[in-house]
């Protein structure tokens, strides 16, 4: 359909193009009509499932993080603190 509205016409725009098909909605829905209806239902199912296993990732790896978290923030670390003071003798010129 559109192969041939640009052999008909090579130097058609965009606009004369959109024009002969017709709205992008419509289109879409006449190309869906096509389909079998078997190919939408699995198309639609293969897409719930992806959606849900990353949304399942997603939660798995902000629960990993916070525990991550809570268990850096509850530990107690052992800290040392070494303080070396030094004294120097005033120097005196006949010493």
């Amino acid at each position: 359909m559109a192969e041939e509205f640009v052999r008909e016409k090579p130097d058609a725009t965009r606009e004369e193009l959109a024009g002969y098909l017709g709205k992008p909605e419509e289109l879409a829905r006449e190309l869906l009509e096509t389909l079998e209806p078997e190919a939408l239902e699995r198309y639609r199912k293969r897409k719930k499932f992806l959606s849900r296993g990353c949304v399942a990732v997603l939660a798995a790896a902000l629960i990993c993080v916070s525990a991550w978290f809570v268990y850096f923030w509850s530990i107690t670390l052992d800290v040392e603190v070494t303080e070396t003071t030094i004294i120097y003798r005033e120097f005196t010129e006949g010493t």
